[in-house]
């Protein structure tokens, strides 16, 4: 991967210690901004993220975060606990330079190396914002290190200045026509390429007694007269077959990719999903998972090896 990999991390570091070195022999056991930490602790937060993220990296963590903590003495001032900050900066920036392509390790799912880079200058933005507005410094991120950090971390987020759109995402300032934020979540993963019919196609074609059909212009995937999985005209949503009990909480999870069936078939055992927001492994264990649904226990464990 190349050095540029690293460069935006770098970059917000050595912003975060512009900004508030000249402000270290002030009293950083003040509330950071809005937050219930105090600057101190909003500081060895900040080193502690980059530090955990950096050991996700390196370490090709992919079954949750490695149980290590970061612990800064108590009695370090403002000044130590920067140039540790710094310091694990610095590990983190070397960890994406060095990472290969494609996933590398979990946060709340697998991410690759740029998703690890841009939680850790959106940390480091919002952070120094939360500082700054602690020890009374105008200050707010600057637009080149906040609009690639907006476009993936934060899809789909209105359009405006990204530093906006950055605070107010993390529910730090308001922005105008849109309501105050409570809650937010860095979406890390890769964006995913999508998928059409025809790589859904493939994978029904391996499946056991499952058949194709055609009705009133619609693709349904079928086990005798039971469907499925059913495609939208447009063949953009698929429906598929989904515990009943289980698909609010679905969708509550990820309303940008999962969607409500629609009122006709909201009494089935029934979910939708955009083709678009998918990749081919998610589309074959949607497809598996409604498929086996429908065929007797024996002919999936026979499918299933």
């Amino acid at each position: 991967m190349s050095s540029v990999a690293g460069q935006p991390i770098d970059e917000a570091v050595a912003e975060m210690l512009a900004v508030l070195t000249p402000h270290a022999d002030e009293d950083w056991q003040v509330p950071a901004g809005s937050l219930e930490w105090s600057c101190w602790t909003t500081a060895a937060h900040v080193a502690h993220d980059l530090a955990s993220y950096a050991a996700q990296v390196a370490g090709r963590a992919t079954a949750g975060y490695l149980p290590f903590d970061l612990v800064i003495a108590p009695d370090a001032a403002p000044r130590e606990v920067l140039d540790v900050v710094a310091a694990c900066g610095r590990l983190l920036s070397d960890a994406v330079t060095s990472a290969g392509p494609g996933p590398v390790a979990w946060h709340w799912g697998m991410s690759d190396a740029a998703g690890f880079a841009a939680m850790g200058v959106a940390e480091v933005l919002v952070h120094t914002y939360d500082i700054a507005q602690g020890l009374g410094i105008a200050w707010l991120p600057p637009e080149p290190l906040c609009e690639p950090v907006v476009d993936r971390l934060l899809p789909g987020s209105p359009p405006g200045r990204a530093s906006e759109v950055l605070l107010w995402a993390t529910g730090r300032a308001d922005l105008t026509g849109h309501p105050r934020v409570d809650e937010w979540v860095w979406r890390a993963a890769p964006p995913p390429t999508g998928v059409t019919i025809d790589d859904a196609r493939a994978i029904a074609a391996e499946l056991p007694r499952s058949y194709e059909a055609l009705v009133r212009d619609r693709v349904k995937f079928r086990v005798g007269r039971i469907v499925y999985a059913a495609f939208s005209r447009d063949e953009t949503i698929m429906g598929f077959g989904f515990p009943r009990e289980e698909r609010e909480a679905l969708v509550a999870s990820e309303p940008d990719k999962f969607l409500m069936p629609e009122p006709s078939d909201m009494r089935y055992q029934w979910v939708r999903v955009r083709l678009d927001a998918l990749d081919v492994d998610e589309l074959r264990e949607l497809l598996i998972d409604a498929w086996r649904m429908c065929v007797p226990k024996k002919v999936a464990a026979a499918y299933e090896g």
